[in-house]
């Protein structure tokens, strides 16, 4: 029986010490929300931005997956569906030594129950030793409501799969209405601790009929859709939360047929987006110039050279910026360019901001794509800070502003401390001030799993034999110059 966890899926933190605190820190951060402040409009634009939202975040798979199996058994018959967007999949138990845990029979007894199943898996290149998702595909397809794509219509350049369907969505219309999974876990038994950190979240309100909105069209411009089972368009109106107020902005990528290549097929790859979307890359860059106090990202590549550019001219307004990325040497796939183009990007910051700017990993594979800034807005979701993420992949993210009308502690601001005590081994409330915080990360000295980044300029720490066999025949100068010249 799974476990339902305290709806704020983070213990309580006790309020600061006094004098503890950094003179700026805290005296703007948790005022009372007055109903005409549009303070939100610095950080979301209005489009696709809805309010009356809850969101609840997870650090890691534990409780991520506890809830989606929860919200996946509360559904009982035909007027209810599931809906899944993923990049990689493994069948497991969900709920570690829990029965009948696993994707294949939660997915197979909704069925039985009359419960529709559509899935969009991405057919993973295979180049590089990646799963290949026909398991589940055939699975889903193989149940009496169900109906999967294994969409591997990608971008290409030259011949080469630049794009990857990226998406990682979960969406669940049951008896508590629409709920919505989406961040950076993949569903795979890699994403349960010790093993890689990754940040998710739970979208209930408008926001998450955005993200079936997002899952619907994806749907319906696919080829395939036509023979398969439709999906459910209409649904009742979105229920507005009546205690917690999250403004919220759904953000996508996708990539154009006429900057970054063409489908197999020779047509542009989205009919819903024929000159693809950036909206997640303009949601990141409004951001950091709305920030006034400090940034913290998590990322695992970190090389998108308009983001360095657009920090570099955020530092002098900044007291901080603290970045925790994977190491070099642990990248998987583009291992041959992260080395020397991830250098590019930081160089560039830690000489604008000496002192301000602390970059460092972890003992653990970091893969969350977090942004928090000024502990007033987060950014969560699937894409990283690479040309991929930000140009030609598929990918989604969320955007969360708290007017925290009834909460102790701002969305973005608890996040923030709850990260930072794992990361650093301290006690949350440790963490309350980031400026005051910020010493632990400059020191490279804690109880917790970071350590300082070195970075590997020539970025040839391949992690397995096909990653170095592609190497060989290819070269990092053919890729760059050739087939992928943006940049991954």
């Amino acid at each position: 029986m799974t476990q339902t966890l305290d709806a704020t899926r983070l213990p309580t933190i006790e309020a600061p010490t006094q004098g503890t605190l950094d003179p700026d820190g805290l005296t703007t951060l948790n005022a009372p929300y007055d109903p005409t402040d549009t303070d939100w409009q610095r950080w979301l634009p209005g489009q696709n931005t809805s309010s009356g939202n809850e969101v609840i975040a997870y650090i890691d798979g534990l409780n991520t997956f506890n809830d989606m199996v929860a919200a996946i058994r509360a559904t009982t018959g035909p007027a209810h569906f599931i809906y899944l967007a993923a990049w990689n999949t493994e069948d497991f138990p969900l709920v570690p030594g829990e029965p009948h845990s696993s994707l294949s029979e939660l997915l197979a007894q909704a069925s039985a129950r009359g419960v529709a199943v559509r899935a969009l898996i991405y057919q993973q290149n295979q180049l590089f030793g990646a799963r290949d998702n026909s398991e589940i595909v055939d699975m889903i397809n193989g149940l009496a409501t169900g109906a999967a794509i294994h969409d591997g219509r990608v971008l290409l350049r030259n011949g080469f799969a630049v794009g990857a369907h990226h998406q990682k969505m979960l969406i669940v219309h049951g008896p508590a209405g629409l709920v919505a999974f989406q961040g950076g876990i993949d569903l795979d038994r890699n994403r349960l601790p010790p093993a890689l950190h990754d940040v998710h979240t739970r979208v209930m309100g408008p926001a998450a009929h955005w993200l079936y909105r997002t899952f619907v069209e994806r749907w319906h411009d696919h080829p395939e859709a036509v023979s398969l089972a439709p999906v459910n368009a209409t649904l009742p109106a979105p229920k507005r939360h009546p205690s917690v107020d999250h403004f919220t902005h759904v953000a996508r990528t996708y990539g154009s047929s006429a900057k970054h290549g063409v489908s197999p097929a020779g047509s542009p790859p989205y009919a819903f987006a024929p000159q693809g979307e950036r909206s997640i890359k303009s949601l990141v860059l409004k951001a950091i110039q709305a920030s006034e106090r400090f940034i913290y990202l998590e990322d695992q590549y970190l090389v998108d050279m308009d983001i360095s550019r657009a920090l570099v001219a955020a530092l002098p307004k900044l007291k901080k910026l603290i970045i925790l990325v994977c190491d070099s040497g642990a990248v998987v796939g583009e291992i041959f360019q992260v080395g020397r183009r991830r250098k590019a990007f930081l160089d560039p910051l830690l000489a604008a901001g000496p002192g301000k700017v602390h970059v460092c990993t972890s003992a653990r594979y970091i893969h969350a794509k977090v942004w928090i800034f000024d502990d007033r807005f987060a950014v969560i979701g699937s894409a990283n800070v690479n040309r991929r993420g930000f140009t030609h992949d598929s990918e989604q993210a969320i955007g969360v502003f708290d007017v925290n009308a009834r909460r102790r502690w701002f969305f973005a601001h608890e996040l923030r401390m709850h990260l930072w005590s794992r990361h650093l081994g301290l006690p949350p409330r440790d963490t309350i001030d980031a400026i005051t915080a910020s010493r632990h990360w400059a020191s490279g000295q804690t109880r917790g799993e970071i350590q300082p980044f070195v970075a590997d300029p020539a970025g040839d720490k391949a992690p397995d034999w096909k990653t170095n066999l592609a190497l060989a025949a290819i070269g990092a100068d053919l890729w760059d110059d050739g087939i992928d010249p943006d940049g991954s």
